[in-house]
């Protein structure tokens, strides 16, 4: 069986499929080992998040035939990968960058002197909504309440005020 997959390959055919898939661990030959072809998913995923246990299990089978659950969870529990969360990177990865769409600007307009805003905190925010075209207002507020980073309010307000002391004011 090739790559000790379900399906038995002739050995051109696996040469073949070495030679035209890059796998970034050694092009000469293709993974042999199931930890391995994990590592090669996981690279192959370019997730800045890290690659979901489903995206790892659909490249396998789709790029080695393997369906073994139980391999591909004891895979997963390998020294060389770090698991945050649901999320999978090989261990000594430089980390990808984020997707531009992802990544909010901010400007530190004033910064405060109280406590940094960190995931998990209550905040406490004033805002005024301007548009950057011609910067009308079109929203306003004060004492507006949530958890930072539980999803409680639009993702540039997670992502923007993260980072920010208390009495600062940011745009």
């Amino acid at each position: 069986m090739a790559w000790g997959c379900a399906q038995p390959l002739s050995p051109s055919m696996q040469a073949e499929d070495c030679r035209t898939k890059s796998y970034a661990i050694d092009a000469t030959r293709c993974p042999r080992t199931r930890r391995v072809q994990v590592i090669v998913a996981i690279r192959a995923v370019q997730d800045h998040k890290g690659a979901s246990r489903q995206a790892i299990v659909k490249y396998l089978k789709s790029e080695f035939q393997c369906e073994n659950g139980v391999a591909i969870k004891k895979a997963l529990k390998s020294d060389k990968l770090i698991q945050t969360g649901q999320s999978f990177r090989v261990k000594g990865d430089a980390p990808i960058a984020p997707p531009a769409d992802e990544v909010v600007g901010t400007e530190d307009v004033t910064v405060g002197d109280g406590a940094v805003a960190q995931k998990g905190d209550e905040v406490s925010m004033s805002y005024v909504g301007t548009l950057e075209a011609d910067g009308s207002r079109f929203d306003a507020g004060t004492n507006f309440r949530f958890t930072l980073g539980a999803g409680d309010v639009i993702k540039g307000w997670d992502r923007g005020i993260i980072g920010m002391r208390v009495g600062g004011r940011r745009k």
